[in-house]
């Protein structure tokens, strides 16, 4: 949804509306929802919203696909890799673009943190191993969303 939505910011030239900088739940919630077809369309904008045009690089998502066990089993044993697949079991994935790898650099990922905490998102540890390329964030495990822990804000 949130890439859906650069894209279209890009193509439109019509910015999105945020809380510049969300201290509540509340204001994470909505700043998460200004990115839906309904908040984006939201005119005109909430007091103290600012328009809000990120210039930073996510990693492209294809979506959704079913892999069999047998697959992933033939695959990970021509890798050497052993794992605990069931040949019968559907397995799901997500599908990504590839991101080779290149020396990370914080003035690429800085600005990717903040855009996430913008929209509503907050930073775990830091793991320099989820980000790829110049800095693109490609194992999500570094940021929750605020439906995760409500408790990790401070008022709601």
């Amino acid at each position: 949804m949130i890439d859906a939505r650069l894209r279209c910011t890009k193509t439109t030239g019509k910015p999105i509306y945020l809380r510049p900088n969300p201290t509540k739940h509340r204001h994470a919630i909505r700043n998460l929802f200004a990115f839906s077809d309904k908040g984006y369309a939201k005119s005109p904008p909430p007091e103290h919203f600012v328009p809000f045009e990120p210039s930073i690089e996510m990693n492209l998502c294809f979506g959704w696909t079913e892999l069999s066990g047998r697959a992933i089993e033939a695959a990970l044993k021509q890798a050497w890799v052993h794992q605990d697949i069931d040949n019968d079991q559907t397995y799901f994935a997500i599908v990504y673009s590839f991101v080779p790898k290149a020396k990370l650099e914080a003035e690429t990922i800085i600005p990717q943190l903040e855009f996430f905490r913008i929209t509503g998102f907050y930073n775990v540890s830091f793991n320099f191993t989820n980000w790829l390329g110049a800095g693109i964030l490609v194992d999500f495990c570094d940021i929750v969303h605020p439906f995760a822990h409500e408790l990790e804000w401070g008022e709601y």
